[in-house]
């Protein structure tokens, strides 16, 4: 979600692609989607997926681990806050 990636470029879009994206994974889940999958596959596409959704979405930030995060910082809040609200967990 490149809007939610540059807030600052995109101002006047960030309410909407919120609730899209809200509705987007709204479906999903009513429809069954399998989340521990989906935290568990590569952030990227192949043939190099990278590090794991998990890590890039939902883990605690940790420089440790080589990823800068900062550019994706919104999208990970969003992501973050859905889940709760939702209350959905990740063990």
């Amino acid at each position: 979600m490149q809007i939610l990636e540059y807030p600052d470029l995109y101002i006047e879009s960030q309410d909407e692609a919120r609730k899209k994206l809200a509705a987007v994974l709204d479906l999903l889940i009513e429809n069954g989607v399998d989340l521990a999958s989906w935290a568990e596959r590569g952030f990227y596409g192949e043939p190099i997926p990278g590090p794991t959704s998990r890590m890039i979405l939902l883990d605690p930030e940790d420089s440790r681990n080589g990823l800068n995060l900062s550019k994706i910082m919104p999208l990970r809040e969003f992501i973050q806050e859905y889940f709760d609200r939702k209350n959905i967990r990740f063990n």
